[in-house]
């Protein structure tokens, strides 16, 4: 069609041709002794006034001595023309599409060579050495059944329950049951299963057993915490007291240390916070028993005492009046500790390796006058209840002490976990 020359890249075509001068169709125009220039089209726009169709295109080898320009037709490689397209079958779209791989048409399955002849429900496409299966979702070499069978593991069992968590053990996996231990306002600790659909974040870990419990509606609240990290014990949480030869040391545990060259020594640790005598007081910790002690001085103790009127003796630094304790042995253990007694009232034999840690759990109940120790999580128990009068000369807060005493003796007793 006749042309006339623009600029270098356009030329004006009579009439309205913008439908055929699309962009990205391919455009050979006819500059006559100049040559032939093959380009893009980048745009075409129309004067309706004038009557004139402007071509844009991408080259600009274009010359005054244009006679004549042809668009390209539908085709592929560098002088085709192929603009970019839908396939929805409208006109102009190029037509709609027929993909054929079979004799029936789009409608089946492509036709690879290790495609099946006939489909089951439930099987999932494998890969293998030799092409590629159909198999079900067990994995096995047969691909009959479905995918509703469970993976095929040699310990997976026939039955399931609901609730039960999978447990790695030495010869395989088993399902078991999640155990809590459920704390009532009582002196008794039930355990139950731990319910598999409750948020975890009602629940917390007592870092000395690792037992998890729950929190009640009455609540909970721990008051005070110490884990001992460091050199340096926290002046913030924790007083002392010693007499002549004796100290009390932090080494990422509290150490109680007694030594020679008094005739009796005595190191002592109690906590700054005072707690309030109301329904259950706990204190969990853990305790390193030495085991190089002196037949006749006292043996360590822990104590729940007046806060200030407990009148220290001199010789050994221990509370005098107005206490509970735990004893940690008897005064007549000299390398096993043999006892665990309850304010002197009651007391249950032991066998424990000295210089190993221990897990201790003491308890005042304030409805119920009950004073206990639990030892390595039941392992040794002993409780007694206290006399009125004795509970009440506690006052209405006490503080919590660790003590050691000795004579002419090196030794440490460690605790930590304390809370």
């Amino acid at each position: 069609m006749i042309a006339t020359y623009v600029s270098t890249n356009s030329f004006k075509i009579a009439g309205n041709k913008t439908g055929e001068f699309v962009v990205d169709r391919r455009v050979k125009a006819d500059c006559d002794a100049d040559g032939i220039i093959i380009a893009s089209v980048i745009s075409s726009s129309y004067n309706g006034t004038a009557g004139e169709t402007t071509v844009v295109i991408d080259e600009s080898g274009l010359t005054s001595n244009l006679i004549g320009v042809l668009y390209g037709v539908v085709s592929t490689g560098a002088t085709g023309s192929m603009p970019i397209h839908t396939h929805d079958g409208s006109e102009g779209s190029g037509g709609s599409l027929t993909i054929s791989g079979g004799e029936t048409g789009a409608s089946t399955f492509l036709e690879l060579t290790d495609t099946p002849s006939s489909f089951d429900d439930g099987k999932y496409l494998r890969a293998t050495t030799s092409g590629t299966e159909w198999a079900t979702v067990s994995g096995a070499d047969d691909v009959s059944g479905g995918a509703s069978t469970f993976l095929d593991l040699t310990d997976t069992p026939t039955t399931y329950s609901g609730g039960r968590y999978v447990v790695s053990t030495s010869s395989g996996i088993e399902f078991v049951d999640l155990e809590k231990t459920k704390i009532f306002a009582g002196t008794e600790i039930p355990t139950v299963s731990f319910p598999y659909a409750a948020n975890i974040g009602d629940y917390y870990i007592q870092s000395v057993s690792g037992t998890l419990y729950e929190k009640l509606d009455t609540g909970i609240e721990q008051l005070f915490s110490d884990t001992f990290d460091g050199a340096t014990i926290d002046t913030d949480k924790w007083g002392t007291r010693t007499v002549p030869n004796a100290s009390v040391t932090v080494s990422n545990e509290l150490q109680l240390n007694n030594t020679t060259g008094n005739a009796h020594s005595g190191a002592h640790a109690y906590t700054k916070t005072n707690f309030t005598k109301t329904d259950i007081i706990e204190l969990f910790c853990r305790w390193k028993p030495h085991g190089d002690h002196y037949a006749t001085a006292p043996e360590p103790r822990i104590y729940f005492r007046h806060p200030t009127n407990y009148s220290p003796e001199s010789y050994y630094g221990m509370p005098q009046s107005n206490y509970i304790f735990i004893g940690l042995g008897t005064d007549g253990d000299s390398t096993d500790r043999t006892l665990l007694s309850v304010n002197g009232e009651d007391s249950v034999a032991i066998s424990i390796t000295e210089g190993t840690w221990q897990d201790l759990i003491v308890r005042l109940n304030c409805n119920t006058l009950e004073f206990s120790v639990d030892l390595n999580d039941g392992a040794y128990t002993a409780s007694t209840i206290l006399a009125a009068l004795t509970f009440n000369n506690l006052g209405s807060e006490i503080a919590i002490e660790f003590g050691t005493s000795d004579y002419e003796k090196n030794n440490t007793e460690a605790f930590d976990n304390v809370e």
